[in-house]
C-alpha cells in the first residue's frame, strides 16, 4: 500500500493545537443522522462519505463533457443532489443514489467556482470574482445576486441557521441569505468545497483528499480531524477532491413545513384555525399535546372541560363555574361576593344586611342607602341615619334653609313641675307647602344631642282667623305638653313666621350653643345661636333687644 499524500505540516499543527484546546467545544457528530457527499473530481463521481471516517460508503457517476473538472460544485437539500462545474452550462439535479432527475441551465455569464448551496427557496452560485447569484432551484430563474469579495471556492447553505458560509483564504465566512456579514470563522487554509449538516450543527470542509470538521460559531476543528478520503480500490488518500454537500436543509422548527418530530404547526408566529399562535417551538395550545409551559392539552375546543381552551386546568379565578365552586367572577380577589375560594360571600347588593362588612342597609343606591351600604341621611327626619351623630341639619349631607327670626325662652320650673320653651321664627320654604296636609315638626339640641323633639302628624294643623294652628288649652292650662304651635303666611313678603309653645323636661338645656331645626313638608330650616342663661332659665334675644 502506498503511503498517503502527507498534510502540510503547518496546517498539521495548527490544527492539532486547536483540536486539543478547542475540540472539546465543538457539537457532537451523529453519523447516522448526517448524510455527507463529496465530488471526486479525478474519477468524475460522487461519493457518500462517513463523516466521522471520511470512508466511501457509496457513490455513483455524473454526466461531464469531455474535459476534466477542477472546480465542481455540489449542494443537498435533504431530498436531490445539484451538481455543477465549470465545463457544464447547466445545472444537474441528481437522487442520492445517482438518478439524474433533471437538469436546467445556469444564468448566463456565470462561471460557478467550487461552491454551490440551497435552500428551501434558492439555490446560490458563486463564480470567481465571488459574486453569488441565487436562482430558482427548479427553473434556475434568477433572484438575486451580492458579492463576497475574495471568496471564490467552497460555498454551502446552512439550513438551521439561515445563512450561508463560503471560503476565503484562511478564513471562511458566515453571511445571511442577503449578503450580510454575520461571523468570520479563522480556520488559517483555503478549502474547495464546503458543506453544512443542520442535523448536527457542524460545518464540513475538503481540501485535497482530506475531510475538516469545524464548529459553525467558533471555527474550531473538532477532535479526530482531519481524516483521509480514501479509494477503496486502491487504499490510497484521493489526491483531488471537489465540492462538498451535507443535509444543509434539515427538517426544523422553522422551516415553513411541519416535518420535524415534535413539531405540529410551523412557522412560529402563525395563527392555528383555532385562534393559536403557533409558538417557537413549533407547537401550540390545542395540538392534543402537553408541551412545555402547558399545564394540560386536550385538543379540544370545550372550554368547560377539564382542559381549558388556553392549556391551563381548571382553577378558581379563571371565570368558568365549576362543579366544585359556588362562583367565578374570575377573580381571586376577596370582599366582592366571591372569594379567593370561589365561595359565595356576602356582599353590598345581595339584599342583607351584613353588619361584618359595615353594612346598615340593603338594597344599596336607593334615596336612602348609598352606594356601599351605608344609610344616607334624611334630612328631616330627627334621626341620626347614617350614626355620625349630627341629625338632619347638622349633618353635611343635609342643605336646609335659614331661619329668619327665632327669639325664645326656656324658663325652668321652681317647685319641680314642668319647665315651659316658646320660640318664634319666620321661614321662606323653595317647595309650595300646605300645613294642613304636612307633617310640622320642631327639634331643639345643643352638642350633647337633643334637648327637645315634637313631630305633629298631617292634619294635625286646622286653619282659622289667618292662622294654621294647633292649640291644646289642657296642655295650656295644666302646663303639661304642647300648647300651641301657629303658622301664619304673609303674602306680601312672601314670608310664613311660627310660634311653638310647649311643656316638658328641658333639664337638658345646660350649654348656651343649641341649634333650632323646624321642618314642614320637603324643606327643613335651622338656626344655630348662643342662649344667654338668666334667673329662669335661658333666653334668646333679636338682635339689639335689650
Amino acid at each position: 500500500m502506498t503511503a498517503s499524500p502527507s498534510f502540510p505540516r503547518r496546517f498539521s499543527l495548527v490544527f492539532a493545537t486547536m483540536a486539543l484546546l478547542l475540540g472539546a467545544l465543538a457539537p457532537t457528530l451523529a453519523s447516522a443522522e448526517t448524510k455527507l457527499f463529496v465530488v471526486v473530481s479525478q474519477n468524475g463521481e460522487i461519493w457518500r462519505i462517513d463523516p466521522t471516517t471520511g470512508a466511501q460508503l457509496s457513490s455513483f457517476p455524473v454526466v461531464q463533457p469531455q474535459l476534466p473538472a477542477s472546480r465542481p460544485g455540489l449542494a443537498f437539500n435533504g431530498t436531490d443532489l445539484f451538481y455543477t462545474d465549470e465545463n457544464h452550462s447547466v445545472i444537474q439535479v441528481y437522487s442520492q443514489t445517482g438518478t439524474l432527475v433533471r437538469s436546467f441551465a445556469k444564468p448566463p455569464g456565470v462561471e460557478p467556482g467550487t461552491g454551490l448551496g440551497v435552500s428551501t427557496t434558492s439555490l446560490f452560485l458563486i463564480d470567481l470574482e465571488g459574486v453569488i447569484t441565487a436562482v430558482d432551484p427548479l427553473t434556475g430563474a434568477v433572484q438575486s445576486t451580492f458579492q463576497i469579495p475574495g471568496s471564490s471556492g467552497g460555498l454551502t447553505f446552512a439550513g438551521s441557521r439561515n445563512s450561508i458560509f463560503a471560503s476565503l483564504d484562511n478564513a471562511i465566512e458566515e453571511f445571511s441569505p442577503s449578503g450580510t456579514l454575520l461571523n468570520t470563522l479563522p480556520v488559517n487554509d483555503f478549502f474547495s468545497g464546503l458543506g453544512f449538516s443542520s442535523s448536527s450543527n457542524t460545518l464540513f470542509a475538503v481540501r485535497t483528499g482530506q475531510l475538516f470538521a469545524f464548529n459553525p460559531d467558533s471555527g474550531a476543528l473538532l477532535a479526530g480531524y482531519p481524516v483521509d478520503i480514501v479509494d477503496p480500490s486502491t487504499g490510497i488518500r484521493v489526491p483531488k477532491t471537489g465540492g462538498l454537500a451535507s443535509d444543509e436543509i434539515a427538517s426544523v422548527c422553522g422551516d415553513g413545513q411541519v416535518n420535524a418530530p415534535g413539531e405540529t404547526c410551523d412557522p412560529p408566529g402563525s395563527t392555528l384555525p383555532n385562534g393559536a399562535i403557533c409558538s417557537a417551538s413549533c407547537t401550540y395550545c390545542g395540538d392534543g399535546v402537553t408541551d412545555a409551559g402547558e399545564q394540560c392539552d386536550d385538543g379540544n375546543s370545550n372550554n368547560d372541560d377539564d382542559c381549558r381552551n388556553d392549556c391551563t386546568l381548571p382553577r378558581c379565578g379563571d371565570g368558568i363555574l365549576d362543579a366544585n365552586e359556588q362562583c367565578d367572577d374570575g377573580n381571586t380577589v376577596n370582599g366582592d361576593g366571591c372569594d379567593s375560594e370561589c365561595r359565595i360571600e356576602p356582599f353590598c347588593g345581595d339584599g342583607i344586611v351584613q353588619p361584618e362588612l359595615g353594612e346598615t342597609c340593603e338594597p344599596p343606591n336607593t334615596d336612602t342607602c348609598d352606594a356601599n351600604c351605608h344609610n344616607k341621611e334624611i334630612c328631616n327626619d330627627f334621626i341620626d341615619n347614617d350614626g355620625d351623630g349630627l341629625i338632619d341639619c347638622l349633618d353635611p349631607d343635609c342643605v336646609c334653609l335659614p331661619i329668619g327670626r327665632d327669639p325664645g325662652a326656656i324658663r325652668f320650673a321652681a317647685n319641680g313641675g314642668d319647665d315651659f320653651l316658646t320660640v318664634h321664627g319666620s321661614f321662606e320654604p323653595e317647595t309650595p307647602i300646605n300645613p294642613l296636609t304636612e307633617i310640622v315638626g320642631f327639634l331643639l339640641t345643643n352638642s350633647k344631642g337633643k334637648v327637645y323633639e315634637v313631630q305633629l302628624p298631617a292634619g294635625t294643623l286646622h286653619q282659622g282667623g289667618g292662622y294654621f294652628r294647633f292649640h291644646d288649652a289642657n296642655a295650656q292650662r295644666n302646663r303639661d305638653g304642647l300648647a300651641r304651635v301657629d303658622i301664619r303666611f304673609f303674602p306680601s313678603r312672601h314670608r310664613y313666621t311660627f310660634v311653638l309653645k310647649t311643656y316638658g323636661n328641658f333639664a337638658a338645656a345646660t350649654e348656651a350653643s343649641m341649634t333650632l331645626q323646624f321642618e314642614i313638608g320637603d324643606d327643613s330650616f335651622v338656626n344655630t345661636s348662643t342662649w344667654t342663661r338668666n334667673s329662669k332659665g335661658w333666653v334668646l334675644k333679636l338682635p339689639g333687644e335689650g
